[in-house]
């Protein structure tokens, strides 16, 4: 892989480096703190449960989330070359083709995600059942409130590929750090009184303030 970066972008030795080095620090330190945040988003609501409550509860909880997860396979696949063809329509100004596409993805990433989502809401227990067994059942209303959460944000499109795209990054970030903000306040309010049932409120509502 490094000899054919090397061999591509040897045409371009002329470039200043100075300049693409502060092109590329620009670009991508938002996208490394948001990474961070991503992270965090997503182990923040295990490790609330896991102070608030106890390691079953986090063990069910881990098991749902892990099930939900399942709706972004579609989404994560058709986006991936999202980035790319976007990227080409913008650096050619293709602002109709731009829209005409993320139209598209939008409406396939959510056809693909459907009939795993209404699985999941309609026989939440028969799908814990089946991949982790009767004992991680009493998380079926947590399963059916996270795949809601996953299954409208897959709805509303790659609106942060598309700010990647546009080298809007720190938008990016902004929105990053709102939704990550938001569901660590929520946690520690509906964690104690509702447990798997609020961590699942909390992660499924940051993740619609993430779009």
């Amino acid at each position: 892989a490094v000899y054919l970066l090397l061999k591509i972008t040897s045409s371009y030795k002329k470039i200043k480096s100075s300049i693409v080095l502060k092109e590329v620090l620009s670009y991508s330190w938002p996208l490394t703190f948001s990474g961070i945040l991503f992270i965090i988003a997503g182990k923040i609501d295990t490790i609330m449960l896991g102070h608030f409550l106890n390691v079953e509860s986090v063990g069910i909880y881990n098991a749902v989330l892990t099930i939900s997860g399942l709706l972004l396979l579609g989404f994560v696949a058709i986006t991936t070359l999202f980035v790319s063809v976007s990227s080409s329509l913008f650096s050619k100004q293709n602002k109709k083709g731009i829209e005409n596409l993320y139209a598209f993805v939008a409406k396939w990433t959510a056809i693909l995600t459907m009939p795993l989502f209404f699985l999941f809401i309609s026989f939440p227990k028969m799908v814990i059942t089946l991949l982790f067994g009767s004992v991680y059942t009493s998380g079926s209303i947590p399963l059916v409130l996270l795949s809601f959460g996953v299954f409208f944000t897959v709805m509303l499109g790659p609106s942060n590929n598309l700010l990647e795209t546009m080298g809007r990054t720190k938008l990016l970030l902004i929105s990053r750090v709102i939704s990550t903000s938001s569901n660590i306040i929520m946690n520690l309010i509906l964690i104690p009184p509702y447990g798997m049932i609020g961590a699942a409120i909390a992660t499924g509502s940051s993740l619609l303030l993430l779009k």
